[in-house]
Order: structure tokens, then sequence, then C-alpha cells
């Protein structure tokens, strides 16, 4: 029987103990992705926990790379994004957001942290020119 991971359905290990041990409740596993995530989910929170009253667990943002242009999503304290289900790539990530409560000064905050590290969300001025190639003063 393939199991699959509680939070993002990917396909988990068939051996247990090669998945991860979810930080909520010390018993659900999860796939290592999650795990990764959750561990700077809690860092993050530890470390930045004004930082978090601001921002959401994730939101979506428009990947301008010219390999992946479409609408991807952010989560927070983990770096770079993750793709989103297929029949939901063309939609404007404000709309989205808008569907979960998120600002666009909120998703800002994100793809900063996202792209030059959580640290550096209230510091750095982020740009996206036309190119798709992330700039940062």
């Amino acid at each position: 029987m393939t199991r699959r991971c509680p939070r993002c359905g990917a396909l988990l290990h068939p051996d247990e103990p090669m998945n991860a041990l979810s930080r909520h409740d010390n018993k659900t596993y999860i796939c290592s992705a999650c795990g990764v995530r959750e561990f700077w989910e809690t860092e993050m929170i530890r470390k930045m926990p004004d930082l978090k009253k601001k921002l959401p667990a994730y939101c979506y943002y428009h990947n301008y790379l010219p390999r992946t242009p479409a609408t991807v999503m952010l989560s927070f304290g983990v770096e770079g994004f993750y793709e989103i289900d297929e029949s939901m790539r063309n939609i404007d990530y404000r709309v989205l957001n808008e569907k979960i409560g998120v600002t666009d000064e909120q998703a800002e905050l994100m793809i900063k942290g996202s792209m030059w590290g959580w640290d550096q969300v209230e510091t750095r001025k982020a740009e996206t020119p036309a190119d798709g190639i992330g700039r940062c003063s």
C-alpha cells in the first residue's frame, strides 16, 4: 500500500524511518521536504516571532524565470518556491492571495525572504525586472 505525506500529498518512503517525523505531534510521518519545512518554520518562529506575526504560513507569487513562468507557492521560513497544481499555475497570484487573506505587502515580504533569506526580509528592497532575475539593493 502506498502512503502519502499528510501535508503535501507526496509519496512517502516505504521504509518509515526514512521519512521525517512531524514536529507537531511527534508520531505522524511526513515526507523529508515537509520535515525540513517544519524545522525551518519552527526555527523562524523561535528566532523571529515578530516577523511570523506579520506574515502568513504561505502565499502565492509569480515566478518570472523563463524556464517556469507561472504562479508558485512560497512557504514562510523556506528558501525558494514550490510549483503548484497545474490547474492553478495560470491564475494570477494576487487573486489566489486575496482568497486566503494575504496582502500584496505580505507577498512582497515573503518573496524577499524566500529569495534572499528570512533575516533580510525587512532590510532589503526586492526588484524583479523584466528579465526575471531578482536583484536586491
